[in-house]
């Protein structure tokens, strides 16, 4: 899962399902991990082989977008599904 966050730059948090019913996910938070560019911008992915020994887990609402991909709300990010390509990120407003 990944949510897209920033004002006037663009960085990103990435979860792992670690739950799921009906109507909600629970999300570990996942690390990012810098695959392009430097700690100003480039390209990022989760680093998916590493847990801490006791993750926060996340509770979000599942819900359908207008075009009915699901979409996760934890009440401050709002994830969707991640395709598996490194996202673009940017810290220079």
């Amino acid at each position: 899962m990944v949510a897209t966050t920033g004002y006037g730059i663009t960085t990103h948090r990435f979860g792992l399902v670690v739950r799921q019913t009906k109507r909600a996910v629970l999300l570990r938070r996942l690390a990012r991990s810098i695959v392009e560019g430097d700690i100003q911008q480039g390209l990022e992915t989760p680093v998916l082989d590493v847990a801490p020994p006791e993750p926060p887990v996340y509770s979000a609402a599942r819900d359908l977008d207008g075009d009915g991909r699901h979409f996760f709300d934890t009440a401050g990010d709002m994830f969707a599904v991640w395709n598996g390509q490194p996202m673009w990120f940017t810290t220079m407003d």
